[in-house]
Order: structure tokens, then sequence, then C-alpha cells
């Protein structure tokens, strides 16, 4: 139990980072566009959203009663994205939307294998980080490596959307930690990725 308790909070504390600095690229980016000062107002909202959902989400673990925070996480990732959209700053590729499409369907297998509540909990709240990890990594000013190993964590979590269902349902505790870290690999790429674009924003511009 203090294992899992450990590692639930490593993965919840490398996910806050993980926003924190995606919405520090966002906010330098949002200085730089027209009506700068509310765009990053509104940039700042969305990250407070999506790291209060990921706190209570780390708490309350699948509970229904998260299902109000995994919203929020959703509107929260909207209001980060949503100025870069505006100024066609960052752009989705049919790639990315093969991917969001991917997750969703994740949720009708959920529903399939009985895990009904929880399915729909746990693909709202993938595809959150699923948004903001394709919007860094369609920054135009992404170095190309950065790229790759979002493109890599992307993947992990569409893998992990499918993976995690069957381990709830089917699977034991040793080798659902192995599908955990899955989900561990993507955020430690993601945050990674997110530092380094950070840096080097911060000497650019």
């Amino acid at each position: 139990m203090d294992e899992y308790l450990l590692i639930r909070g490593l993965v919840s504390l490398i996910l806050i980072l993980s926003v924190f600095y995606t919405g520090m690229v966002f906010k330098m980016l949002g200085q730089y566009m027209e009506k700068g000062k509310r765009v990053v107002f509104v940039q700042m909202i969305g990250s407070l959203l999506v790291v209060l959902a990921s706190v209570v989400m780390g708490l309350a673990g699948n509970s229904l009663k998260s299902v109000f925070a995994i919203f929020a996480g959703i509107i929260g990732a909207f209001l980060i994205i949503h100025p870069l959209f505006r100024y066609r700053l960052i752009k989705f590729s049919k790639i990315n939307v093969t991917q969001v499409v991917l997750v969703l369907l994740s949720s009708a297998f959920g529903h399939f294998m009985g895990l009904h509540g929880i399915a729909v909990l746990k693909t709202t709240g993938i595809l959150s980080l699923l948004l903001l990890v394709q919007s860094l990594r369609s920054i135009k000013l992404a170095d190309p490596l950065l790229k790759i190993l979002l493109d890599v964590s992307l993947w992990l979590l569409v893998v992990y959307a499918w993976l995690y269902h069957l381990a709830i349902r089917y699977i034991g505790s040793c080798n659902y930690y192995l599908i955990y870290l899955i989900y561990f690999t993507a955020l430690l790429l993601w945050f990674f990725s997110a530092v380094i674009t950070y840096e080097h924003l911060r000497r650019w511009l």
C-alpha cells in the first residue's frame, strides 16, 4: 500500500510539473500575441484548472467524485491552447486526430469491459493530457528531436488508454504496475520535452 501511494505521488508530481512547464511555454508565446496580457491570464487560469484536476484525480483515484475535476481539466486544457489555435501557432495533423479518436474509442472498450463510470473518467483525463502534449508538439518553434519524444509520449498515452481497462479487469498487481509504467514513461518524456522547450524559448524570445 505504501509503495502504491509513493508511486501515485511521484506520478502526480511529474504530471503537475509537466503541466506547469507546458503552461509556462504557452505563457511565453502568449506575451507576443495581440492582447498579450489577456491571453496570458486566460492561459494561467487554464493551467491552474489542469493542475487542480490532476491533484484531485491523484487523491480520489478513479472515484466518480472526481468527474468534475476531470471536466475542469478539459476546460483548462482548452483555455491554454485556444489562443495558440487562434493565432495559428499550433496545428493538429491527421495523426493527432487519429490519436484523439483512438482514445475516445478506448472509452467504448471500457464500457464493453463493464467499467462504465471509470472508463469515462479515465478517457476524459487522458484526453486532456493528450491535447496538451499534442499542442506542445505542434509548436512551430519546437526542436525536431523533442517532437519525436513527444510523438512517443502521445502513442504511449494511447496505448495506456486501452491497456488500462484490461489491467483493471483481468491483470494482476505486478503486471498492472508494468502497464502503469507506460503512463509514467509518457509523462517523463512530456516533462523532459516541456522543460527543454521552455529553456529554448527563454533564450530565443
